[in-house]
């Protein structure tokens, strides 16, 4: 079972709309996920580097970049 925070669901959302050629839907859930990273982290940003929202968000701007 694969846990992860509520941010996070909006970069794994934005990966499969990427990589199924979505790229519309893809930076709709990109840009959703930024708004609620921009909410939850405004207090300490470095403490989320290592975080699963961290990942899917790298993997999320590496799959739009293509």
């Amino acid at each position: 079972l694969m846990v992860l925070s509520p941010m996070a669901y909006e970069f794994l959302r934005s990966l499969v709309y990427s990589r199924v050629g979505r790229a519309d839907e893809a930076l709709a859930c990109f840009k959703r996920g930024m708004a609620r990273w921009d909410v939850e982290t405004a207090d300490d940003p470095a403490a989320w580097e290592r975080s699963d929202a961290m990942r899917w968000r790298r993997e999320a701007e590496a799959a739009l970049a293509k």
